[in-house]
């Protein structure tokens, strides 16, 4: 196996049945050896490999220890399945996706069930351009309407329809029982206390 062996720089890793399970390589060729795992986002290396790599480890050039990559890893893994549980769940159930299904779920708590464009994309991971983009989608469905803002002519509002509270409504109902089978009843009510304790910190 070749590789460029003064530009390998390796985020964390961990001994898994023989073998180095690396985090993040930059610079080193792709070869069979090396498989990527998509959601996971991790690299296979057999743990008799490359004098490169046994000199990064040697030299603890990895950020990451054991425990700290079984609990960033596992958040991630963790995250990947779960939403793709989830968007499989809404596909199923209401024909929507799961970003489609946040935008119903935040006009639902809106009096009116209205709310700003802009203030959709704050609320949300989606830029306000990809907010605008789900909308007109939601539109053509006729699950949402595009009402312009009295107040700001360059603004705009969506407004829950009703066939939008339909589908909603259908969705919420298999998506908080998935969600409690697949996350929630895995935890004590003391665990999920102190889970909610862990998000409120990393809100700060």
């Amino acid at each position: 196996m070749r590789e460029q062996s003064h530009k390998l720089y390796v985020r964390a890793h961990a001994i898994v049945k023989g073998y180095f399970v690396i985090g993040c390589v930059s610079k080193l060729r792709m070869t069979k050896e090396l498989r990527w795992l998509g959601s996971q986002q991790c690299h296979f290396v057999p743990t008799k490999v490359t004098h490169t790599l046994r000199y990064c480890l040697k030299k603890e050039l990895c950020m990451f220890s054991p425990i700290e990559q079984a609990s960033w890893g596992g958040f991630l893994s963790t995250y990947s399945r779960i939403n793709r549980q989830i968007e499989e769940d809404l596909q199923e159930n209401a024909r929507i996706s799961h970003a489609e299904f946040e935008v119903l779920l935040r006009l639902s708590w809106q009096e009116g069930y209205r709310l700003r464009l802009q203030d959709l994309a704050a609320q949300s991971i989606l830029t306000r351009s990809g907010v605008s983009r789900l909308v007109e989608r939601l539109e053509r469905a006729g699950l949402v309407v595009r009402e312009e803002a009295s107040e700001d002519r360059r603004g705009a509002y969506a407004v829950l329809t009703e066939a939008g509270a339909e589908r909603f409504q259908v969705a919420v109902k298999a998506h908080v029982q998935l969600v409690h089978r697949v996350f929630l009843d895995m935890f004590t009510p003391e665990e999920l206390q102190q889970m909610a304790e862990f998000w409120q910190r990393l809100e700060r």
